[in-house]
């Protein structure tokens, strides 16, 4: 006689048990999951850079100096002013004056407030971590809106901590991380507002802030009213501008009234002589010709074409530097991926379906109505990634083809906010394919621990260079004091570096211009400028011997020795020392 036994359930040994539990737990509650490993590395990632920041001793070169200079300024209560020239683009009366009239207001704004916590540069610096974990939280609910994915937003938020543009634009007292962060969350914004309406308001707000941070916060306007027009769910087109106009003009309303009041324009006039720019060094010439023919003709229209090709063949090489090489292929490989499940409009489309509403009355607007109306543009009208590619479209083709000379650096630091679009359009690629686990696996060790090591290299590698740029000058202040003494009036010094030699000094400094001998005497005059470092750099001074002979405009001084300052006796007359 065979017994039939059976166990009861609580007889069931304990590991049986609680692995499928485990598994159900983690299955209902994969996205918290998901987000709490995301939060942990973020405030990880983030304590390590605010520890650094520490270890800053001076901002660096030009922009960095630039910003925070102007942030000191501020919190001293001197005003959005700097007490240097370094560029002639925008004609200045006075040597100490307003700030603007080139680079844009927001960082030196939220670095000031920054330094009310009197943490000097270390907390200007901090200002720039923590908008790292502004642009990680847009990234996250930017794809969860557009993916639903209980993984992919977390996964695309660490994959922009740890990746190489970010960690060194956290570590400056720079614009790039601005615009980023604030171009983000209008994205992300904007992509929730085409399901509720009212959020087109901070859209708005987002992009004057990514307005107010760099010039291509510009380009986001322009594709973000785009958008607005285009899309045409679940509101109409007057009420969904209107609401971002709600947003965007409050923002800018002060920042358009300074500007009226200091250039009558709303934006920094500078940016109007960028196309008609031949060099680099002719930003610091005392007049560009606004002439497009007068670059044609004096250059050739050869030389004029292939500055935009090298300009346009430059780009994957500028995005290897702010995403490492690795994952940039695999990214892209995810963004072919992307592209591939992007379904094509296939409905059969008749031409005749599509006649011209009666409100278009004019004949040489049917065939423009008739594309409209296509199945395949209005598919891509209506698409919610219409506005990050209308982005980084127009960033591409304005930055490298209308300037390309001016906006070499300027494209480095826009595509920090392109490659994190291209980050978020491969995470999305990635979802569409549907990976098993393990294939999520690879993609996050390629593209999360990868980059790992060139997070501390590109925090420490930063903040050292920065250090250097400002000790090298920093010493200059005694030599100008005895200068002044000696001169018994205020010492201007005329540089290639009035940056960070005006903030590690404190001394007045002019722009080295490009141009002739008269144009720089010129501005010496205009600015009383005292000594100049370094002339021979220029053309104008390339015979120092025959500057510094008995017709020459300079003398060497013997409180600056070394050989790299020289006085200029114009303005230093009656110096006996």
């Amino acid at each position: 006689m065979t017994v039939v036994t059976t166990r009861r359930r609580d007889q069931v040994p304990a590991p049986r048990r609680f692995v499928p539990r485990l598994r159900a737990l983690a299955a209902g509650h994969a996205e918290l999951i998901w987000a709490a490993i995301a939060l942990i590395a973020t405030l990880l990632v983030t304590r390590y850079r605010w520890q650094y920041a520490h270890k800053a001793r001076y901002p660096g070169h030009a922009d960095p100096a630039f910003y925070y200079n102007v942030a000191q300024n501020i919190h001293a209560a001197k005003g959005q002013t700097i007490n240097y020239v370094w560029h002639f683009l925008v004609p200045q009366d006075h040597l100490t004056h307003y700030a603007f009239d080139y680079w844009l207001p927001l960082p030196s704004w939220l670095m000031a407030l920054g330094l009310e916590s009197g943490g000097g540069l270390t907390a200007a610096i901090d200002v720039a971590i923590l908008l790292t974990v502004l642009l990680c939280a847009a990234v996250y609910a930017l794809l969860r809106e557009l993916t639903h994915s209980s993984w992919a937003p977390a996964l695309g938020a660490v994959v922009v901590l740890v990746q190489p543009g970010t960690s060194r634009y956290a570590m400056q007292t720079e614009s790039t991380i601005y615009l980023a962060a604030f171009g983000l969350c209008a994205v992300a914004a904007a992509v929730y507002a085409r399901r509720i309406a009212w959020m087109w308001v901070p859209a708005g707000a987002f992009t004057a802030l990514a307005t107010l941070s760099r010039s291509e916060g510009l380009l986001l306007s322009i594709a973000m009213g785009l958008s607005a027009l285009a899309w045409t769910r679940h509101s109409r087109w007057y009420l969904r501008f209107g609401l971002l106009l709600a947003g965007y003009l409050p923002a800018m309303a002060y920042f358009f009234v300074e500007n009226l009041r200091h250039f009558r324009t709303l934006f920094p006039p500078a940016s109007a002589a960028f196309p008609y720019i031949t060099s680099y060094e002719e930003l610091f010439a005392t007049h560009v010709p606004k002439s497009l023919s007068l670059i044609l003709g004096g250059r050739g229209l050869h030389y004029y074409v292939s500055t935009r090709e090298r300009a346009f063949s430059a780009l994957p090489s500028i995005m290897t530097q702010l995403i490492t090489p690795g994952s940039f292929v695999l990214l892209l490989v995810l963004f072919g991926a992307f592209l591939g499940r992007v379904r094509p409009a296939t409905d059969r489309w008749d031409s005749s379906q599509a006649a011209p509403d009666s409100h278009v009355r004019r004949r040489w607007l049917a065939p423009v109505y008739r594309a409209y109306r296509h199945p395949s543009v209005q598919a891509v009208l209506q698409s919610a990634w219409l506005l990050p590619g209308t982005f980084a479209l127009l960033s591409v083709l304005l930055d490298g083809q209308l300037a390309p000379l001016v906006a070499a650096g300027a494209t480095l630091k826009s595509f920090v906010t392109i490659g994190t679009l291209l980050i978020v359009v491969a995470m999305a690629g990635l979802v569409r394919i549907r990976p098993h686990w393990w294939l999520i696996v690879i993609v996050a060790v390629i593209l999360v621990i990868g980059p790992l090591p060139t997070l501390k290299q590109q925090t420490e590698s930063v903040v050292s260079y920065n250090n250097q740029v400002g000790q090298g000058v920093v010493g200059y202040t005694s030599k100008l004091q005895a200068e002044q003494a000696c001169l018994h009036r205020p010492v201007v010094l005329m540089t290639r570096q009035p940056w960070e030699i005006s903030q590690a000094t404190g001394f007045p400094t002019v722009q080295l211009p490009a141009g002739s001998l008269q144009d720089i005497m010129a501005i010496v005059r205009k600015y009383g400028v005292t000594d100049v470092l370094d002339p021979g750099i220029r053309p104008a001074f390339a015979d120092l011997a025959a500057m510094t002979g008995p017709d020459g405009p300079l003398t060497t001084t013997a409180t600056l020795p070394g050989g790299h300052f020289y006085r200029f006796k114009e303005t230093t007359q009656g110096a006996s020392c």
